[in-house]
């Protein structure tokens, strides 16, 4: 029986540490309170736990029986010409499940954040950091080109799908051959890859006009380019062409969305302990991508006029912390109330939302708050210490989205928001609309169909399909895979889970819990299923013939 405990004990300890977070998670989005004074906590608790062992000894079955045997035993070469070939045929088979897609969600899917940036271009003739500009500029771009040279403002939005497509595509072909390169099973990338390029949610997002597909492309590409350090660090660090693509996508990826910048800088410092040997080449390449990201969204965007974003956007979790405590009648004075109204408003404490911060935030007076963040941060201190249950909920409210496989049936923001369209243009009257509106031209109807019911009725009943389109898809797939890189003692590769983390930490405190956030840990997910099929006692590398 020791003996046993002994040789599993990397499993044992991880369920005990998965369940708990899956138990909180499942018991708040039911309860919607955190509390583990209750025997409904302890009862799921336990079955989580003796889930989550049956199942890693399941996967670790399979891994020495299946896995294992199949994995490359000896050296693969492969001519510079196998390498394009593979790239190309790879891309084609996206290409040919994308374009069903792009057909069916011509000319794309355009809700969030789009048409406020096309504002921003089009009417306000103002930019705005608080999208990033880089996406805006390409969006408008797009649906200029469209309105010019084709068919209106429908022809442009179908360019911009179109190009935001092949950046997906030619992204996912680069991680396949990288992966190869590796030594991973081509077989693991190819079922790995297929798990979410036939996803549903993928591929809505695919032809979605947000920000997130592209940096989430971006994202992959900076991952592997990370894991090719540590994987061959001497190639990468004695290529000038490497470094140089290393420095510009990483740049581009920043650009896309800013939590980006934040990722880089604490793996970069991860990096600069871990990569001893090449410390001088990656800490001129790290120093590079921050000096010149800070320097486009500093002086740069300040000479193009370029209005910063806004500081409330990174109060997310306090602000609505505090609206919860108001909400809730906790325990806070009159006096205390007042402070705060002075940042935000009464009428917008009283829009509340326990899931999304907008309503609160949208409005805060952000000059006052600069010049009294002291007074701010005493009051939030304070009634955190008078009111720390209600505090834990509000932050729950805010992530548990990210990891309960039970959707909340109460969240309205955690799914894939409808096509806008012609609606909210009508309210915006743009003045650059030749002809109608973006509208949906489906070219075909079924396939559209089947992706606009996939996620919330089609496989919402059941059980391991529905999970497929979860949320929580992405982070339990990498939680159960760095468990498995843990037990293999392939270490090199905790890199991947710390990106992981701390990218979850920044989208714990952004202002919602919704799907597109964590985007770019879904199109992660070949990656770390890839690498966490590997033997960390394998040191076998594939040959580039030349």
């Amino acid at each position: 029986m020791n003996k046993i405990i002994k040789e599993n004990k990397v499993f044992i300890l991880s369920s005990l540490i998965l369940s708990l977070l899956l138990t909180i998670s499942v018991d708040f989005v039911d309860k919607k309170h955190f509390s583990i004074v209750n025997i409904g906590f302890w009862c799921k608790y336990i079955v989580f736990t003796g889930i989550f062992v049956f199942l890693f000894i399941l996967i670790n079955y399979v891994d020495n029986k299946i896995i294992k045997k199949i994995n490359v035993k000896k050296d693969e070469e492969y001519s510079k010409e196998d390498i394009i070939k593979i790239f190309l045929i790879n891309s084609m088979i996206l290409f040919a499940i994308l374009w069903i897609v792009y057909l069916a969600l011509y000319p794309g899917h355009f809700p969030y954040d789009a048409p406020r940036q096309l504002l921003q271009v089009f009417h306000y003739k103002e930019l705005n950091a608080h999208q990033p500009v880089i996406h805006t500029l390409l969006l408008s771009f797009c649906i200029s080109i469209g309105n010019k040279f084709f068919y209106g403002t429908n022809c442009g939005f179908a360019i911009y799908t179109f190009i935001q497509m092949m950046i997906v595509i030619l992204s996912f072909s680069y991680i396949f051959i990288k992966l190869l390169k590796f030594n991973v099973n081509k077989y693991i990338i190819i079922i790995s890859e297929a798990l979410i390029v036939l996803n549903p949610v993928f591929q809505i997002f695919v032809m979605t006009s947000t920000k997130d597909t592209i940096f989430s492309s971006l994202f992959i590409i900076w991952v592997i380019h990370v894991i090719e350090m540590y994987e061959n660090g001497d190639a990468f660090f004695s290529s000038f062409g490497k470094i140089v693509f290393y420095i510009i996508n990483t740049i581009l990826m920043c650009l896309f969305r800013k939590q980006g910048i934040f990722v880089v800088f604490f793996i970069g410092l991860i990096q600069c302990i871990t990569l001893k040997k090449y410390f001088k080449k990656y800490i001129c390449s790290y120093l590079c991508v921050i000096i010149i990201f800070n320097l486009i969204i500093g002086p740069v965007s300040s000479w193009f006029g370029i209005i910063k974003s806004p500081i409330r956007e990174i109060l997310s979790v306090p602000l609505q912390q505090i609206a919860r405590v108001i909400d809730e009648d906790g325990n806070i004075t009159d006096e205390q109330k007042e402070i705060f109204y002075k940042f935000v408003s009464e009428d917008d404490v009283k829009k509340y939302i326990p899931y999304i911060s907008d309503p609160v935030k949208d409005n805060m007076n952000e000059s006052y708050f600069k010049s009294h963040i002291k007074d701010f941060m005493k009051l939030y201190i304070n009634l955190g210490i008078n009111n720390f249950s209600t505090y834990v909920d509000s932050f729950l409210y805010g992530i548990v989205g990210y990891m309960s496989p039970i959707e909340d049936e109460d969240n309205d923001y955690i799914g894939i928001f409808e096509f806008f369209g012609s609606e909210l243009y009508e309210v915006f009257k743009l003045p650059y609309i030749k002809e109608g509106t973006v509208c949906e031209e489906s070219k075909f109807e079924g396939y559209k169909s089947y992706l606009d019911n996939a996620r919330e009725t089609l496989f919402a009943d059941i059980p391991i399909i529905s999970f497929w389109c979860n949320t929580s898809f992405s982070f339990w797939i990498f939680a159960v895979c760095t468990v498995i890189i843990i037990y293999k003692k392939n270490y090199k590769y905790l890199i991947v889970s710390a990106i992981a983390l701390i990218f979850g930490g920044i989208l714990a405190l952004g202002p919602v819990a919704c799907i597109r956030y964590i985007l770019p840990i879904m199109f992660a997910v070949p990656i770390m299923i890839s690498i966490a099929s590997k033997d960390g006692r394998e040191n076998v590398k594939i040959k580039i013939n030349k």
